[in-house]
């Protein structure tokens, strides 16, 4: 069933509604709902993910999108900068969720969202192996010094010359 005859069924607005630990997906009052032309952007874009969750919430055989409904929560908190609140893995798994309701039926709204959360996702990538580099740097500071006698040292040197490539030319061994 397309989307927008599920919403002139309904004819009310949907909201997710938080009771003890678990979200629940609720309709609203019409008269509580601005008009859509008073509706900004950002707010069409969460009027129209809160409908996909429920109808896709409807499918007995689909997998609940409770990252995309973090995204939801956030995003009707502190606008689009809620989305930086969200871990890396919430915004991975909510694009790939994004992504998974987008192929259903493309919408431009989705699509807007799917670009912030990649742009996200990519930036939280570039953030943590900055991180991870640094923290390699910073275990790599002492290199490991030992002694040996002059037998081991020509063993060694023997099996790393046995790793050089041969297209490589040797330098010529002085006596």
């Amino acid at each position: 069933m397309p989307l927008s005859r599920i919403k002139d069924a309904l004819g009310r607005s949907i909201a997710l509604e938080q009771r003890g630990n678990q979200t629940h997906i609720v309709l609203v009052d019409p008269l509580r709902a601005p008009p859509l032309e008073q509706q900004t952007p950002l707010s069409q874009l969460r009027a129209e993910l809160r409908t996909r969750l429920l109808v896709h919430e409807l499918d007995p055989d689909a997998q609940p999108m409770r990252h995309l409904a973090f995204v939801h929560e956030a995003l009707g908190k502190k606008g689009w900068a809620g989305l930086e609140s969200l871990t890396r893995r919430v915004t991975a798994r909510a694009l790939l969720e994004a992504e998974l309701m987008d192929g259903l039926e493309p919408s431009a709204l989705l699509a807007t969202l799917i670009e912030r959360l990649r742009a996200r996702k990519d930036a939280a990538d570039r953030r943590e192996e900055r991180e991870s580099e640094l923290r390699d740097l910073q275990t790599c500071a002492m290199p490991e010094v030992s002694e040996t006698n002059f037998d081991e040292f020509e063993l060694m040197e023997r099996s790393w010359a046995g790793t050089i490539p041969s297209a490589l030319k040797q330098p010529p061994r002085e006596p």
